[in-house]
């Protein structure tokens, strides 16, 4: 089905901006549940897993911008305008990668505004 992943990520996963947190998250399954992610996974250590929208920090890849619709267009554009992030933000998507190098902000920016100019060609 053309757009079906689109039409399920917009409408099951993507959380829009809201009074209570000014970014763009994602649930942590691709039905819209989201509880615990990878629970003692190797990555993240034995009893531990990514708790709420903790998985948001991957909309800072870009790649969602590859279902090219006008939405998810838009969705980039919004979050680009955004940079740089406030900090609950920033503090959500980057997490414990934060980095003490700016160049690391600047690259993941460039992501998100090439995004939203990607989904658009």
């Amino acid at each position: 089905m053309k757009g079906g992943l689109e039409k399920q990520f917009y409408e099951k996963v993507l959380v829009p901006p809201s009074p209570e947190f000014p970014g763009y998250r994602m649930t942590n399954f691709m039905d819209g549940r989201n509880g615990v992610y990878r629970w003692e996974y190797k990555g993240v250590g034995k009893n531990n897993g990514y708790g709420l929208y903790e998985v948001s920090g991957v909309l800072l890849e870009g790649w969602w911008s590859f279902l090219d619709s006008p939405r998810m267009r838009e969705v980039y554009q919004k979050m680009a305008a955004q940079f740089p992030l406030p900090r609950e933000v920033e503090t959500l998507y980057l997490g414990a990668q934060r980095s003490p190098s700016a160049h690391v902000g600047e690259i993941r920016e460039l992501i998100v505004r090439l995004a939203g100019k990607l989904a658009s060609l």
